[in-house]
């Protein structure tokens, strides 16, 4: 299998692209019910298609870029989910491509290869999420191009140019994927070890990471939301607040892998002797890429198995070191297949356990909810005051207040003047048909609006309908 993937040309380009359609059509991953986070995405590009600004008309935690390429996603393909997946496929392959050209272009092994592509393309195999349009998908993109042009830097330190696209990508990668803040810092840490750097270099990378942070920031404050943008997003980047779609053994399952690759590649790179200085320096440049992207899983809003792209470029370059060290082909044959096969059961292990969650683990499938006035046509928007989405499937987003753990301090705060006021701004703007409120906090929010309260009526316990519908559930 080695030997397969040993040159870079069109043709093996053109196989892998086969194999991965194959794998694509055969798996029933497009088939894979919609989950809970692909909903939300769905709900939040549904509310700024209507004009919404987001954070300030949508309370979702979602980083700005991503919510806008969702945006403009949505105008074309509305709720058609499907399409979203084969835009991510696209994506997911341009970029491993990329990666196998970056490392093969500045010479980071001593042949050309197209193993970077086949192993990059392998980590879809873990689970249908790994395809979803996730925030880390659409990031990894300039995080490829960050690693890019640091090594450029390391290689041809004459060449000031790649330091400010450094710091730029990396800024554009935060503002993809909030844990992607560890790559400033990463590539600081890199550029200080492994080339000459002084001041007027770092200032360039500061200046060039700040660049679109200021032209956002610029864009909220114009659309006077930028107190909003704060609240929800950057306030939120070091919060270790997030939804579980996994639990712990399934978190530990999905990273053993990664870990191990970077292992046995540690130990058969420490042993070796025929790499030339730069290639060394890519090694070490992977593996402090590595640990910062480790530690930056802690920031990760939703702890899903996709979470994992956001290793697997680093796992790639050392991965490749290990099989082409080996002097066997054979055993490079069998790690490779064993490796495969380690990827399909932990996707059989997923696959059984993380559609059933276990109590504390939020459902990764957006399942249908199961409620009688679900079928009703007068039945436009609801308000869920919770973490079950479910109901967002058939029903639009009535008010912002979409993500519970950013809004659930609002209506439990009802001594706040700030959260009153907050409320019965929206409330007033915006009426939903039905609330669903499984927390119990709408009694006292109903208190404090009494004109919102007589409009309501609980028909059920937890479910508020608007007495104008004459809907009976």
């Amino acid at each position: 299998m080695i030997s397969l993937f040993k040159l870079f040309d069109l043709p093996r380009v053109l196989l892998l692209l086969i194999l991965f359609v194959l794998y694509v059509v055969f798996s029933g991953i497009t088939s894979f019910p919609l989950t809970t986070y692909e909903l939300m995405t769905l709900v939040t590009s549904e509310h700024l298609t209507a004009g919404s600004i987001m954070y300030k008309d949508v309370f979702h935690w979602t980083e700005p870029l991503t919510a806008w390429v969702n945006y403009i996603l949505f105008f074309v393909f509305e709720r058609s989910i499907l399409y979203y997946r084969i835009v991510a496929l696209v994506i997911i392959f341009f970029q491993a491509v990329l990666f196998n050209q970056t490392l093969n272009g500045k010479d980071c092994y001593d042949q050309k290869t197209s193993l970077p592509t086949f192993i990059y393309l392998s980590f879809c195999l873990l689970f249908p999420d790994m395809i979803s349009l996730s925030a880390v998908v659409m990031g990894n993109t300039f995080l490829l191009l960050v690693f890019y042009f640091l090594i450029s830097y390391i290689r041809d330190n004459e060449y000031e140019q790649p330091i400010f696209w450094i710091g730029f990508c990396s800024s554009i990668a935060f503002l993809f994927y909030a844990p992607y803040i560890v790559l400033l810092p990463a590539s600081l840490f890199v550029l200080i070890l492994y080339s000459p750097t002084n001041a007027r270099k770092i200032v360039t990378i500061l200046y060039a990471y700040l660049l679109p942070l200021v032209l956002l920031w610029s864009y909220f404050f114009w659309n006077d939301a930028a107190t909003y943008l704060s609240q929800n997003f950057l306030q939120k980047v070091f919060n270790f607040q997030a939804v579980h779609y996994l639990s712990f053994k399934q978190l530990l399952l999905i990273v053993v892998i990664p870990l191990v690759w970077m292992f046995i590649g540690f130990i058969a790179i420490s042993r070796a002797t025929s790499f030339v200085n730069f290639q060394y320096r890519i090694i070490q440049s992977s593996y402090v890429f590595f640990v910062f992207s480790l530690a930056g899983m802690l920031l990760v809003k939703e702890r899903s198995v996709f979470t994992m792209w956001q290793l697997v470029p680093f796992v790639v370059v050392i991965a490749v070191y290990f099989l082409t060290l080996q002097k066997r082909k054979w055993f490079a044959d069998l790690v490779l297949l064993s490796s495969l096969g380690a990827l399909l059961f932990i996707h059989a292990e997923l696959n059984i356990g993380i559609q059933n969650p276990t109590d504390g683990e939020a459902s990764l499938v957006a399942s249908k909810n199961e409620v009688a006035w679900e079928k009703n046509e007068q039945v436009k928007t609801v308000l869920v005051l919770g973490n079950n989405a479910a109901a967002y499937v058939h029903h639009k987003l009535a008010t912002p207040f979409l993500n519970w753990n950013l809004s659930e301090s609002y209506f439990r705060d009802m001594e706040s003047y700030e959260s009153v006021n907050l409320l019965d701004r929206y409330f007033s703007k915006e009426l939903p048909h039905i609330i669903i409120d499984p927390n119990a906090v709408m009694g006292p929010v109903f208190f404090r609006l009494p004109l919102v309260s007589n409009l309501y009526e609980e028909q059920k316990k937890g479910i508020y309908v608007l007495k104008r519908l004459k809907v009976v559930i």
